[in-house]
């Protein structure tokens, strides 16, 4: 198993001491690939290469794209319940309750995790999930498709206007 990560690694300067070891241990593992400020079509690949899709993110202007994407590349996706994740996520992703203590938040993800490693890891629970995951993806791309959405919002706006 491969550990891709998209972060710009440039931010542990803003990371406590502790955790700036963490960092370049990660970075130095040849088991982890790391990839800094990454377009849209490199993404799109990286969620297609992938299994398992982990957001742990606590940002409050979260983005709710990734996800989307990750679902749609049938990813087991791995997310908190911050900001519009839970709606985003139309019940199909693997969701823990978000803490805003950061070290809860960390302990939280770490064994939701280590959860869904075991998962990933057992062979049979494995291909049933990747089944369950492909056959959902139809409905993401029909919830999420940018045209229909285009559609549906220039008639609301010409409904407000009459």
């Amino acid at each position: 198993a491969r550990l891709i990560v998209c972060a710009d690694r440039a931010s542990k300067r803003k990371l406590p001491s502790h955790l700036e070891g963490l960092t370049s241990e990660l970075a130095s593992n040849t088991k982890i690939d790391w990839y800094r400020k990454c377009d849209d079509d490199f993404m799109r690949g990286v969620y297609y290469r992938s299994h398992i899709f982990a957001y742990p993110t606590d940002y409050p202007e979260v983005s709710y794209t990734p996800l989307i994407r990750a679902m749609s590349a049938s990813c087991f996706c791995l997310h908190s319940s911050y900001g519009s994740l839970p709606e985003t996520s139309l019940s199909n992703t693997s969701m823990y309750g978000y803490d805003e203590d950061r070290l809860q938040h960390a302990n939280k993800f770490t064994s939701e995790l280590e959860g869904t490693l075991n998962i990933y890891n057992h062979k049979g629970l494995r291909a049933s999930m990747m089944r369950e995951l492909e056959n959902r993806k139809s409905s993401i791309d029909d919830v999420y498709d940018w045209k229909k959405r285009s559609y549906q919002w220039n008639d609301l706006l010409l409904n407000l206007l009459t």
